[in-house]
């Protein structure tokens, strides 16, 4: 029945040629759903739907995933620094933060991540500026060894970070929970 539909399918249109091209098409047309009807009873009768399978979908690898997370990061770092490098720091900050909160599955660790890529820029008072909010953040979050860790890699790069003014009591705190003595009294004197 297949071959003999597709035949038909083929040679209707050269048996009808004298007649008016409406009729024609309208012959086409039926001997071509005839042709699909055919075709689909024929896979319905031997269950080759069920036989045929699409395979699931694979999840994406740890690397893959790794590779597009920080190609993501990388773009919103770029565009970041654009807004930065036209004096606008408070847009390029704001950006990154909204991206972390937004769309990053790991807000510490970009926070690090941006933090670390922003100190090779060629003004390293961005980052600082990122460190404080990144401060506040880990403050917030009870990461006082990070925070602590964090204020002296500041005044690392700048003997002049502090922390934000709303957080210098967090940071005091933090660093006597993480036994520095010295740090605790340096803030006090900031």
């Amino acid at each position: 029945y297949a071959v003999m539909t597709g035949v038909l399918v083929v040679a209707a249109p050269e048996m009808l040629g004298r007649l008016p091209a409406w009729i024609v098409v309208l012959v086409t047309l039926y001997f071509v759903t005839a042709f699909f009807a055919v075709i689909g009873g024929l896979t319905r009768a031997t269950n080759l739907v069920e036989e045929v399978g699409i395979p699931e979908a694979e999840e994406p690898g740890v690397e893959e995933v790794t590779t597009a997370l920080l190609k993501k990061r990388t773009g919103v770092l770029n565009h970041a620094y654009g807004f930065a490098s036209r004096g606008n720091r408070d847009n390029a900050l704001n950006h990154i933060e909204q991206w972390i909160e937004r769309e990053d599955p790991e807000p510490a660790a970009a926070r690090q991540w941006f933090f670390e890529r922003m100190l090779d820029w060629e003004e390293t008072d961005h980052a600082l500026f990122f460190a404080q909010r990144y401060l506040s953040w880990l403050l917030a979050h009870g990461e006082q060894v990070r925070a602590v860790k964090l204020i002296l890699r500041g005044q690392i790069v700048n003997p002049r970070f502090r922390p934000k003014t709303e957080d210098m009591e967090a940071a005091i705190e933090a660093a006597q929970a993480c036994r520095n003595p010295e740090l605790a009294d340096a803030l006090r004197r900031l």
